[in-house]
């Protein structure tokens, strides 16, 4: 699973996915959203802890720094606009 389908599950892929990915699935979004959120601080160390954590693993094939990296690239993006 990329960071793009992190952000974008459609209804084809919900049909595919069971109750337990797709639980997986939303509490890795609501990661992503609290991430974007919280700009620095503790907030942001946190859930990059989450995101390196073994948890995190269990429930995603997602390589986490790829995912912070193309957080941040989003990020600089809208910073930028």
């Amino acid at each position: 699973m990329t960071a793009q389908k992190v952000r974008n599950v459609s209804l084809a892929d919900a049909e595919v996915l069971s109750p337990w990915q797709m639980l997986a699935h939303a509490i890795i979004v609501e990661a992503c959203k609290d991430y974007r959120r919280y700009h620095r601080g503790a907030d942001r160390r946190a859930i990059e802890n989450f995101f390196r954590s073994q948890y995190f693993g269990v429930l995603s094939g997602v390589n986490p720094e790829e995912l912070i990296q193309r957080l941040n690239a989003e990020e600089v993006t809208i910073q930028e606009a």
